[in-house]
């Protein structure tokens, strides 16, 4: 290595260690350890940087004015965790669970580092995850860690963070930046499909997020239809949707991909009333009081197992959902299958209800 080579790599590790990124050699994923409740997760979010040139850098609550990739490790409180179970409490994953490891890298590091893993990996499966509105990025990766942990999920797991402004007065800003975030989602979405060719994708949305995982998948099946195989599962859990927009606009798209279709609404989900009245009464589509019914997607109402205050994430506390979900993406159950579900029927078509 000549004097001129020396340099350019000295530089390019001050530079790693001053930003936050690393370099390819250097990128050591944390290990997941179901065990002691340790979850290693990938990440990308459109949200601006804070401290960006500091190893203490964080994502902020504003737009960025780019994409940025990374791993980060969340541990699980695990006694929490076991109390969760048995409490009629909101359970708070956000506050227990907390960040041990936080690292920033570069997009080719990023796909480099996905394509390890899976190759390495128990299966091709990964699960991405797309949190909704009123949260902040660290609060995303908590509360996905928490159903990863949840499921034991042992495939890779992914989430998107979007700008969302974490604050309750926040929603209709919020609105605004789902819809701008689209394409990032839809971009993020179709470099992890070309990653790997042989990857199996589960995509998970939870209220607001919904918006842009169902829009980002339309998208993505428009541009390239032979990318309808690759995804196993569309999960939607407590959808902040306009009922009539995802019937007419959204959801034939969807149907046509001939993709899994899972919708989890509730009577005793607060947000999804609240959310209506800010909407001028239109109904949501996680709001299970009238549920839409449409052939080729699994509504599942899950009121009678609803016990938390507020009731509107239950994706993250509910044992009985929690289960459910682990029997579409761990093991690939139709709902006829699942115990816990029973078949209900409507004027529109039948539907499932979920029971203890």
């Amino acid at each position: 290595m000549n004097y001129l080579q020396r340099y350019r790599y000295l530089f390019a590790l001050l530079l790693a260690a001053t930003c936050g990124c690393v370099s390819d050699n250097q990128i050591k994923t944390a290990p997941t350890d179901l065990a002691k409740g340790e979850i290693a997760l990938f990440y990308a979010t459109d949200r601006n940087i804070e401290n960006e040139n500091k190893s203490n850098f964080e994502y902020g609550e504003k737009r960025g004015s780019a994409v940025s990739f990374g791993i980060c490790q969340v541990v699980i409180d695990i006694k929490k965790d076991a109390a969760r179970r048995k409490s009629l409490w909101y359970f708070k994953p956000h506050v227990y669970n907390h960040i041990k490891d936080l690292k920033k890298i570069d997009k080719h590091q990023f796909l480099s580092a996905v394509r390890r893993k899976l190759a390495t990996g128990k299966n091709k499966k990964i699960l991405i995850f797309i949190h909704g509105y009123n949260e902040s990025f660290d609060d995303a990766a908590k509360k996905f860690a928490q159903i990863v942990y949840s499921l034991k999920f042992d495939g890779l797991p992914i989430f998107f963070s979007w700008a969302s402004r974490d604050k309750l007065n926040g929603y209709f800003a919020d609105e605004a930046t789902i819809k701008w975030s689209k394409v990032n989602i839809k971009n993020f979405i179709k470099d992890l499909l070309y990653a790997d060719s042989s990857s199996q994708i589960y995509l998970v949305a939870h209220s607001m997020g919904n918006r842009g995982m169902t829009r980002a998948f339309n998208d993505i099946i428009s541009d390239d239809p032979l990318l309808a195989t690759r995804f196993k599962a569309l999960i939607m859990a407590a959808p902040d949707i306009d009922s009539e927009v995802f019937k007419v606009d959204i959801a034939p798209k969807m149907l046509a991909a001939r993709v899994p279709v899972v919708l989890y609404v509730s009577t005793k989900d607060l947000a999804m009333s609240s959310s209506a009245s800010l909407k001028t009464t239109y109904q949501r589509l996680g709001d299970g009081h009238h549920p839409v019914i449409i052939a080729g997607i699994d509504t599942i109402d899950i009121s009678l197992v609803s016990r938390k205050i507020l009731g509107h994430n239950y994706i993250f506390n509910n044992q009985a959902v929690i289960e459910d979900l682990a029997e579409v993406i761990n093991r690939g159950t139709p709902p006829e299958s699942r115990s816990c579900l029973k078949p209900a029927k409507t004027a529109e078509g039948p539907y499932w209800k979920m029971e203890k």
